[in-house]
């Protein structure tokens, strides 16, 4: 969805852009996103099996790196924590997590 971060949205505008997707391009096989992992606080297991069941499969998540200091200094947000919470309630609500590090980053 787009080149930013989908995830962001409220649940009931994905919902509506997955039905739209779904309503006039009915042979799309496969949809993703990319992801922080902030972005999913607030998001359920329901709430992202639903997104599944509308067609979302794979989410992208901007982890950069698993070195709480290297990710502090970048200002990147988030924390190896933080990451991991994410591509675990991924994993468990079904959809697949595919994560970016920043090789060199550190």
């Amino acid at each position: 969805l787009a080149d930013g971060d989908a995830m962001s949205l409220p649940v009931r505008k994905l919902r509506h852009i997955l039905e739209r997707v779904k309503l006039y391009f009915p042979d799309v096989a496969r949809i993703s996103s990319y992801c922080l992992p902030r972005n999913l606080q607030n998001k359920t297991l329901q709430d992202l099996r639903e997104l599944r069941k509308l067609g979302l499969r794979t989410l992208y998540v901007g982890c950069e790196s698993g070195d709480d200091e290297v990710l502090r200094c970048v200002g990147k947000g988030e924390t190896h924590e933080s990451s991991l919470s994410a591509v675990k309630k991924i994993r468990e609500s079904g959809l697949k997590a595919s994560v970016m590090i920043l090789h060199g980053l550190g």
